[in-house]
């Protein structure tokens, strides 16, 4: 009845109006706006011209007068479309609930300007009965439309929705994403999983930051899902894994889960360097089960990590390596790792585990035509070696190492000269492939050919300068354990220079080479420049080593001979002894 009554009375005052004559002007309708006055804004909602009713549709908007709703729900069907949609436009702004019936026509109309605002409209003033409607509106060809429509299921907080707002995530649209995923948030319906899930890869951080925050509402499911989703390819969705499980203090603390949750927090260029605190984390839980999934997981960079710790785990990982690798590796990598007998430092649990983690690894190759060049100590695998096309990867490493080998004394000097070339380019080829390579080099030291050892031991000092010393060291205390004469070898030269004081008493009962002369002699005399001069050829004698050195006194070069023998306690030192002071 009291709507009746202001309808009729906005007609009794327009027609008194048009009786009188009196013209309506814009300064008018901005006092009427400063007055307050809806009653003679509204009484001029049909007047003749365009202007004066669009300026009084807006004042009434701004006002945001209730009374103001069914004068303007009379315009909706005006055939100036002009005013039907700032009719419709300005009780959306009004908000009152008066403005449901309105709305629910307007959604359905032609145009794409009235049916965004009733799609607003409905969800102020919450119209539960427009949750169908609605739901149907986020399929208009205008994006406008259907966000609006979104918005407003959130508003309305219908359950009815979440299935509907959740199959609109697709990552198209960054508005359409992120509406939905705070309308499901709105709704609070535990059945929002699917849509929240849908937004954790989407290439927006904002979307992905409100699914987690709509997973984290939802509690335990969202716990299950998140240790799941730790393993998913997509690096958006392992991150937003992480964020969940931290949100909702349900970080792992051991096994499996704890792997991939570190795992989750890998830098996804997997040429970046390896964070240490990371790989701590990975190998004190040592889970080589959950390292050996991460093997083959299609990130490259959890590969370089998983790899990293189960190298760092050592011996213990070895055997479930093998064991996985010979299950899992593929063709030609499951080929490769069972002709590692043949491999430089074989038996060897290093061999074994590099072997099987190499085999392992998603991006295998192996060519057959490099593989039978290499395999001989030639000018062909030299020529292969030399070659700009030839990029070697860890694959090839167990070739690379042979070729580092003493040749066969065939009688043929030429073929022995052009195997020796091989050598230094295959320790370059090595040496370019970097850190990732220890394992067989550090098993190339226990190789009984002295040639492969020198080899691994220059390429370490390389590669791994931080630890090179001690890999040394060590090989070099085995091998005089087993009593391998050493006489002469690169490996001993390389390994006096050390000048490492724990082998000094080894290296005191060997016979001296020449880099064991200079440095006796640099001790005696520090400061003191001195060379080795070559010696005629001679039979090597059982008990004394001889030697010529050149040295620099007062700017004059002069020569000391000296002869090495080994004394009471079996150490071969200068006998005579070099004098004091130096001639």
């Amino acid at each position: 009845m009291k709507r009746n009554h202001t309808i009729n009375a906005t007609i009794a005052t327009i027609l008194i109006l048009s009786l009188t004559g009196c013209k309506v002007h814009l300064e008018d309708i901005a006092q009427w706006k400063a007055d307050r006055n809806t009653k003679k804004l509204i009484s001029v909602l049909n007047d003749s011209r365009q202007l004066i009713r669009i300026e009084s549709i807006a004042a009434l908007k701004d006002l945001k007068a209730p009374e103001a709703v069914d004068p303007l729900g009379a315009l909706i069907n005006d055939p100036d479309v002009v005013i039907a949609h700032k009719a419709l436009d300005a009780m959306t702004a009004i908000g009152d609930p008066s403005i449901e019936p309105y709305m629910l026509k307007a959604i359905t109309f032609k145009t794409e300007p009235a049916r965004t605002s009733a799609a607003r409209g409905l969800g102020i003033c919450k119209s539960t009965q427009a949750v169908e409607l609605l739901i149907t509106a986020m399929d208009d060809e205008f994006p406008e439309v259907a966000v609006a429509a979104a918005k407003s299921l959130g508003q309305i907080g219908d359950p009815k929705a979440t299935s509907a707002l959740s199959s609109k995530i697709k990552g198209f649209s960054f508005n359409m994403d992120f509406t939905c995923v705070n309308a499901l948030i709105q709704i609070g319906d535990e059945k929002a999983l699917p849509g929240y899930v849908a937004a954790l890869g989407n290439s927006s951080p904002q979307v992905r930051e409100a699914a987690v925050k709509g997973l984290v509402s939802i509690g335990q499911p969202a716990t299950d899902y998140a240790l799941q989703a730790l393993r998913d390819d997509n690096e958006a969705i392992r991150k937003s894994a992480v964020s969940i499980l931290k949100e909702m203090n349900a970080v792992p603390t051991t096994g499996r889960d704890l792997v991939w949750f570190t795992l989750g927090g890998v830098p996804a260029d997997p040429k970046a360097k390896v964070d240490a605190a990371l790989l701590n984390k990975l190998v004190s839980n040592g889970d080589t089960e959950g390292l050996l999934q991460a093997t083959v997981h299609s990130s490259r960079a959890i590969n370089n990590y998983a790899v990293a710790a189960l190298e760092a785990i050592g011996e213990p990982a070895t055997a479930t390596v093998i064991s996985f690798a010979e299950q899992h590796a593929k063709g030609s990598a499951k080929d490769w790792l069972a002709g590692r007998a043949e491999w430089k430092g074989f038996p060897s649990w290093k061999l074994d585990l590099w072997g099987g983690l190499t085999a392992l690894s998603p991006t295998f190759q192996y060519n057959p035509r490099i593989v039978k060049t290499l395999s001989s100590l030639d000018g062909d695998a030299r020529a292969m070696m030399l070659s700009k096309s030839f990029n070697p990867s860890a694959e090839y490493v167990p070739l690379l190492i042979f070729q580092t080998s003493t040749p066969e004394d065939t009688g043929n000097v030429d073929k022995n000269k052009s195997a020796a070339q091989n050598k230094p380019l295959a320790e370059k080829k090595l040496i370019a492939l970097g850190s990732g390579i220890i394992h067989p080099l550090t098993a190339g030291l226990e190789d009984e050919d002295l040639s492969v050892v020198s080899a691994c031991a220059n390429v370490l000092n390389k590669v791994d300068p931080d630890h090179a010393e001690q890999y040394l060291v060590n090989a070099f205390k085995a091998k005089a354990d087993k009593g391998t004469d050493l006489f002469n070898s690169e490996f001993y030269t390389l390994v006096v220079n050390l000048n490492e004081p724990s082998i000094e008493p080894i290296v005191a009962g060997m016979r001296p080479n020449d880099a064991r002369a200079i440095q006796v002699f640099e001790r005696k005399y520090p400061g003191i420049r001195v060379s080795i001069m070559e010696m005629p050829p001679a039979d090597l004698h059982p008990t004394a080593e001889p030697f010529r050195l050149k040295y620099i006194l007062d700017g004059k070069a002069k020569e000391l001979k000296v002869v090495f023998r080994p004394d009471a306690n079996g150490e071969w030192v200068p006998n005579p002894p070099f004098p004091d002071p130096l001639p």
